[in-house]
C-alpha cells in the first residue's frame, strides 16, 4: 500500500494519556497533515519513541496500527510530541528498487525498459496489444512481429486459441489503406481479396498445395501438378480455363469450358490423356498426347457444329451435318462396318435341311446398333421334281431364328440386302439353305456364294 507525505505538517501532541494498546487517541494542534495512510512518531529522541501507521483520521482523533517500523508499543503521557516522519523503510525500499534486477514492483522475471533492448520472457498480455511501426524506434527494424525459431524445440510462432470467440471473428487480418487483403477467420477459413493493382496472384507456391475441394472464380494456372480429392469446377455455368503445363489429377467431378494440357490429366484412373469417368461435360478439349475417353451415364463430349479438312490421327471423331464421322486415315467415314464378308467354301451335295452355310457373330457391348445382311448362293443338280432350294437369313437361330432376308429358286440365288431391328449386346447371323418344296437333294457350289454383315452404330 502507498502512504502519503507532505512537507506542511505540524508538530501536534497528545490529548490524553496514551497506553501501550489503544489503537485510537485524539491530538492536538494537528494541521497539515496528508490524507491517511500516513506514519507518525510519538516521543522523538526518547526512550519510549514509537513509530505508528495512520490508518484513519476523523476530526483531530487518528486511527493507528502500533509499533511500526520495528518499534515497540508502550505508553505516552499527555501532551507528548506527535510527528509526520518518513520512515527509514521508505529510503530503504528506494535503494532496492534501484539495484533491483528482477522481481521489480513484484513482477516475477526480468522487466525490460522500455527504450532498451531487453528479453521479455512468461507473460500474459491481456486486452489489446498496439504496435506503432516505426522506422526510428528501434532503428531499422527487420519486421513489425519477429519470431526467431532458434532451436528444434516444437514451437508456434504464431497461435490463436479460440474456445469461445465469434467464429466469423478474425484471427488475424491484414490490411492496407483501410481495405482488409487477408482475414484467417476463427472457423479456420480464409478470404484474400487482393488490391485491384496488384500484379501478383493472390496465393503463389513454388511447392504442392494439396486441397480437399478447391473453388476459383478466375483462372487456375500451375506450372506443376493440381491434385484435387474433390471437386475441380470453374463456375457453375460451365466456364473459365484450366490451364496446365505438367499434370492435374481429379478424383471428383470436372467441369470446365476448356481443357488445354501439354502432359497428363487424368480424372481417376492412371493412362495417357484424358479420362473422366463422373458427371463431366466438356466444351472444347485439346490433348496433344494420348487419347480422350469419356464414360459413365453423365460423360459426354460437345463437338462443334461444323468441321471441315482432313483428320489429324485415325480414330478421331467430329459431327457434321448430322452425323457423326472418323477419321480411318484416309477419308471421313458415317457410321463403321465390324462383321465382315466371306465367299464361302461349302461346296458339295446337300441332303439335309436346313444346313448352315455361314455364320457370323456380332457384338457391339457398349451402344446400340444394326446389321445389314446380304447373301448369294448357287444352288445346281436339284431333281426335277418339284424340289426347290431357298437362301434364308435368320437372327440368333438357324431354324426358328427371325427372318432377315430370303432368296428363293433353284441355281443362283440372292437373298436381298436388309436391315435387323435395333440391337443390343452380342448376336449372331446365320446363312442357311432350306429345301421348301420336294424331297430331292442338291449341289451347293462355291461359285457367287458371298455373304455380308455390317455393323452401324444408331439410337434406340
Amino acid at each position: 500500500m502507498a502512504h502519503n507525505y507532505t512537507n506542511t505538517a505540524s508538530k501536534a501532541a497528545l490529548d490524553a494519556p496514551l497506553n501501550s494498546s489503544a489503537s485510537s487517541f485524539a491530538v492536538t494542534s494537528f494541521t497539515g497533515y496528508p490524507a491517511a495512510p500516513f506514519y507518525i512518531l510519538v516521543d522523538r529522541d526518547t526512550s519510549s519513541a514509537e513509530l505508528m501507521e495512520v490508518t484513519g483520521v476523523a476530526g483531530t482523533t487518528l486511527t493507528v496500527v502500533r509499533g511500526a517500523g520495528g518499534t515497540a508499543s508502550t505508553s505516552h503521557s499527555s501532551g507528548a510530541d506527535v510527528e509526520h516522519v518518513i520512515p527509514a523503510a521508505v529510503p530503504q525500499s528506494v535503494e532496492q528498487h534501484v539495484e533491483a534486477t528482477s522481481n521489480v514492483h513484484g513482477v516475477t522475471g526480468a522487466l525490460v525498459g522500455a527504450d532498451s533492448t531487453g528479453t521479455l520472457a512468461n507473460k500474459t498480455f491481456r486486452g489489446a496489444h498496439t504496435h506503432t511501426y516505426s522506422d526510428t524506434l528501434p532503428d531499422s527494424p527487420t519486421a513489425a512481429f519477429l519470431v526467431n525459431a532458434d532451436n528444434s524445440v516444437a514451437r508456434d510462432g504464431f497461435a490463436v486459441n479460440n474456445t469461445g470467440a465469434n467464429a466469423d471473428r478474425n484471427a488475424f487480418v491484414l490490411r492496407q489503406s483501410g481495405s482488409d487483403r487477408v482475414n484467417v477467420f476463427n472457423d479456420g477459413t480464409i478470404k484474400v481479396t487482393p488490391a485491384g493493382s496488384a500484379v501478383r496472384p493472390s496465393i503463389e507456391s513454388t511447392g504442392n498445395i494439396k486441397a480437399e475441394n478447391f473453388e476459383s472464380t478466375d483462372d487456375i494456372t500451375a506450372a506443376g501438378d493440381i491434385t484435387a480429392t474433390g471437386n475441380m469446377e470453374a463456375a457453375a455455368g460451365n466456364f473459365g480455363n484450366l490451364n496446365v503445363a505438367s499434370g492435374m489429377s481429379s478424383t471428383g467431378d470436372n467441369t470446365v469450358g476448356t481443357l488445354t494440357a501439354a502432359g497428363l490429366i487424368r480424372g481417376n484412373q492412371a493412362g495417357t490423356g484424358l479420362t473422366i469417368v463422373n458427371g463431366a461435360e466438356v466444351g472444347s478439349l485439346n490433348v496433344t498426347n494420348g487419347n480422350a475417353v469419356l464414360s459413365g451415364s453423365n460423360a459426354r463430349l460437345q463437338f462443334p457444329a461444323t468441321a471441315s479438312g482432313n483428320g489429324t490421327a485415325t480414330g478421331q471423331i467430329r459431327y457434321r451435318s448430322g452425323a457423326v464421322e472418323s477419321w480411318d486415315g484416309t477419308a471421313w467415314r458415317t457410321g463403321y462396318q465390324s462383321g465382315g464378308t466371306d465367299k464361302g467354301t461349302g461346296a458339295g451335295l446337300t441332303n439335309t435341311s436346313p444346313t448352315t452355310i455361314w455364320f457370323k457373330t456380332v457384338n457391339d457391348g457398349t451402344s446400340p446398333y444394326r446389321v445389314l445382311v446380304s447373301g448369294s448362293a448357287e444352288f445346281n443338280s436339284v431333281p426335277n421334281d418339284g424340289t426347290r432350294w431357298d437362301l434364308i437369313i435368320r437372327l440368333d437361330n438357324a431354324t426358328s431364328g427371325t427372318i432377315l432376308s430370303t432368296g428363293v429358286g433353284n441355281g443362283f440365288v440372292h437373298a436381298p440386302a436388309a436391315f435387323t431391328d435395333v440391337l443390343n449386346g452380342s448376336h449372331t447371323i446365320y446363312w442357311t439353305a432350306v429345301r421348301t418344296l420336294g424331297g430331292g437333294s442338291m449341289t451347293l457350289t462355291s461359285f457367287n456364294q458371298f455373304y455380308t454383315a455390317a455393323v452401324f452404330g444408331t439410337v434406340d
